[in-house]
């Protein structure tokens, strides 16, 4: 299949200004599983809860684009980013209950890997970064806000579907010791 055998990328960047700049980037990136993820032994975590790893699981192709900005000023900058991710075959946690055939009361949650059939991602992000004191001292302040989609067919042959807005933020303060 051809549509999966190209990886392009393009990258466009325009200062507008001596401080001010954007940019375009689209790319396309594959994500093999890792060897935890296709593992296919038994992981016990205790008697109720089981890992294993799914050996059928197929890389993710993920498709990214994002536009940002930035601006520099004489003690710091300021960068901001909207993007957009479309992910086919995205790899994602999946549970199940399993009844203990030996013990018929106990319940096991089972922890595994699955390809999903698409994950949608949005978001915009906020950097801030001042220095202070001849530049001895930076607070970086630090903000993402994004929304995701995801839907997948389990196991079970049964169409699951998750979505919802999400944040975080950040403070970071260092100084450089002489």
């Amino acid at each position: 299949n051809l549509q999966y055998a190209f990886f392009p990328s393009l990258f466009l960047n325009r200062k507008i200004t001596k401080n001010h700049e954007v940019q375009l980037n689209i790319t396309r990136k594959i994500n093999r599983p890792g060897w935890m993820q296709v593992m296919p032994f038994i992981m016990f975590a205790d008697r109720q809860s089981y890992r294993i790893g799914n050996p059928n699981l197929a890389p993710e192709f993920i498709n990214s684009m994002e536009a940002n900005y930035s601006f520099n000023f004489d003690n710091g900058n300021y960068f901001t980013s909207a993007y957009a991710k479309i992910t086919d075959n995205a790899i994602t946690n999946y549970v199940f209950t399993y009844v203990d055939p030996v013990r018929q009361d106990s319940t096991i949650l089972v922890s595994t890997f699955i390809n999903c059939d698409k994950a949608y991602n949005y978001g915009w992000e906020h950097i801030l970064k001042y220095s202070f004191f001849k530049r001895k001292m930076d607070v970086t302040l630090s903000g993402n806000i994004f929304y995701t989609q995801i839907s997948a067919t389990t196991l079970q042959n049964e169409v699951i579907k998750n979505e919802g807005f999400s944040w975080n933020g950040k403070v970071v303060l260092s100084y450089k010791l002489p």
